[in-house]
Order: C-alpha cells, then sequence, then structure tokens
C-alpha cells in the first residue's frame, strides 16, 4: 500500500532526529551541514604606551640656566654732542684801521744821511717797506729831476749826488700785487757854500 506524502515525511524526519540524537549531535541539529567548532573571538591587541625618556644630566654638573636678556630702553643713548666751539674775532693792529674788502697799502720807510749841506751834496738813502701781500715794485724819486731809483728791491745805501743848492723832496713809493701804494719822504737841503776869499798876494814896488 502507498502511503500518502505527508506521513512519509513525517516518518523521514522523525527518522532524522533519532539518527541524530543515535550520534550525539543533540535535538537542534538536523538534516544538512554539520557545524563546525564555534569561532573563538580575536583578542584585540594591547598598545604599549611609549615611554617618555627622561634626560638625564652628567653626575657633579649642575646645567646652567640660560640669562635672560635685559632689554635696554631705547638703546644706548648716544654721546652728548659737544657745541661748538665760538670763533674769537683777532683784533686787527693797533693804529691801522682795516678797510673792508681790500687789503692795506704797504707801509713805507725811508732814511736819507746827511739830510743838508753845501752843494755838491752827496746822500746815501736807505728804504724798507711791509705789506699783507708782495711789494712788486720800489720808486725812489730824489726830488731833483734826475732819473729815479727803480727796482723789485727796496733801496740799499743808494747814493745820490746834489749838485745845486735848494730843498728837495725825496720820495720812495712802494706798489704791491693789489696794485696798492705806500709812500715815505724825507726832505734834503743842499745850501751854496760861500764863495772862495783865498789871500792876495800885495806886491809893492
Amino acid at each position: 500500500m502507498v502511503l500518502p506524502v505527508r506521513i512519509r515525511l513525517f516518518f523521514v524526519i522523525v527518522f532524522a532526529v533519532l539518527l541524530a540524537w543515535a550520534l550525539g549531535c543533540g535535538p537542534r541539529q538536523f538534516v544538512g551541514e554539520l557545524p563546525g567548532p564555534t569561532p573563538t573571538p580575536a583578542v584585540a591587541p594591547t598598545a604599549t604606551p611609549f615611554a617618555t625618556p627622561t634626560p638625564t644630566a652628567v653626575p657633579g654638573t649642575t646645567p646652567t640656566p640660560g640669562a635672560t636678556p635685559t632689554p635696554t630702553p631705547g638703546g644706548t643713548p648716544g654721546p652728548t654732542p659737544t657745541p661748538g666751539a665760538t670763533p674769537t674775532a683777532t683784533p686787527g693792529t693797533p693804529g691801522v684801521t682795516p678797510t673792508p674788502g681790500a687789503g692795506q697799502p704797504p707801509r713805507v720807510t725811508l732814511r736819507a744821511l746827511p739830510t743838508q749841506g753845501n752843494a755838491p751834496l752827496d746822500v746815501t738813502f736807505d728804504g724798507t717797506a711791509t705789506d699783507d701781500g708782495q711789494i712788486v715794485e720800489y720808486t725812489l724819486d730824489y726830488g731833483d729831476r734826475s732819473p729815479p731809483y727803480t727796482s723789485t728791491e727796496p733801496p740799499q745805501n743808494v747814493l745820490h749826488r746834489y749838485l745845486l743848492s735848494g730843498t728837495y723832496e725825496a720820495t720812495l713809493r712802494a706798489t704791491d700785487n693789489e696794485g696798492l701804494e705806500g709812500s715815505a719822504s724825507v726832505t734834503i737841503t743842499v745850501t751854496q757854500p760861500p764863495p772862495d776869499t783865498g789871500d792876495v798876494d800885495l806886491i809893492i814896488e
């Protein structure tokens, strides 16, 4: 006799359950794949903390802390400026009044020896001149219309003869490099000699 499908299926399940009990698989396992071993959960590795390095001091040596720089307020002050010296005016030569914008004329001296005598009279002249520049020319005028003495050197022991009686004014002029002129004069007096009054022999016959 042919059993219905449901009855056959029931017997198959019962047979499978009994077989499972016989094999020791427990009531929860049926037909199909046998359960494998239960996986063991993996253990998470524990991270090892990094050790903080500790500075090791050299025995017997104490570290010196760095010097703290002290700020200088406003920088180092510069040197105090010394006030300039007040120029002092140098007074001019006493007796000479400076002429603004121009030099001074030469100062001239003239000497004569002798200054008087009978004609013919020989006179020796000596002259000098000083100047704030340079003397470029000396001229000695004897005053008797004779040719004058002219030179770049002052007259020294210059001899001149006056032939005629009279009063003469000898003048020495000095000219400097600025064209300024100074002069000095001396008066020469020449007299007429007395007439010759020689002895006259008287002859009596």
